[in-house]
């Protein structure tokens, strides 16, 4: 795969959006086993079922190590929950 994705603003969800996070973030769609066929393990949670798909809220994402040390530093990523405002917004998650 090529490119960087799809760009976006996140953070934390509470936390106060800097203009440093502005398109900081890259999205890529992937579908069960995805990570699998292409040798990546995951170091925590589950790969996406076909059951994710249903559009439950709050929707279940996939980060990588570095989205998690930067938005959950010294904490467990898993359960975390994020968002996206403007520069000097306060990030909300969308149920």
């Amino acid at each position: 795969m090529r490119g960087t994705g799809v760009k976006a603003t996140f953070q934390a969800a509470g936390s106060k959006i800097a203009v440093a996070d502005l398109l900081a973030t890259s999205l890529n769609n992937v579908t069960p086993g995805y990570f699998e066929t292409m040798g990546m393990p995951l170091l925590m949670g589950r790969e996406f079922n076909w059951f994710d798909h249903d559009q439950t809220k709050p929707r279940k994402v996939i980060v990588n190590q570095m989205f998690a040390r930067r938005f959950f530093p010294g904490s467990n990523p898993i359960g975390g929950r994020f968002g996206f405002a403007g520069a000097g917004g306060v990030a909300t998650s969308r149920q």
